[in-house]
């Protein structure tokens, strides 16, 4: 009771899925085709089968974009809640997986290098003016 078997598996018992693919595969279907120890409940002495599921990638976080600001200098500055701060390192890069606030993924320039981690608001972003009303048209003297 309680024992494990190592992992069986075969030459074409893998399978990998690219980033490319992630709009359209989201689930895994599995069946075992092979000779395999049978269920005792035909006879065998296997009670139940597992499947292992392993990530190659290495370990990493999805962080949830609050919203982003273009700098004076064109670069982008963006914006996290402070709870997701400890996810992210100076020198370390993020990939975007999907454009902000859509479904769609980004397959093409997603990875980012961060180049600076301020808990302030940067001056150049705090300080941007921008058009609140405009009006076209010709005045008419009186």
């Amino acid at each position: 009771m309680g024992r494990q078997s190592p992992v069986f598996t075969s030459n074409g018992g893998d399978i990998s899925f690219s980033g490319k693919n992630s709009q359209n595969v989201n689930t895994i279907e599995a069946s075992i085709l092979a000779n395999t120890p049978a269920l005792i409940s035909n006879g065998g002495w296997a009670s139940y089968y597992k499947y292992y599921i392993k990530s190659s990638t290495p370990e990493y976080y999805n962080i949830a974009l609050d919203r982003y600001y273009t700098g004076i200098d064109g670069s982008i500055w963006l914006s996290f809640p402070s709870s997701e701060r400890n996810k992210l390192q100076e020198g370390k890069y993020i990939t975007l997986k999907k454009q902000h606030d859509t479904s769609i993924p980004v397959f093409v320039n997603n990875k980012y290098k961060i180049l600076d981690i301020s808990n302030e608001v940067p001056l150049e972003v705090s300080t941007v003016e921008s058009v609140k009303a405009k009006v076209t048209g010709r005045a008419n003297p009186t």
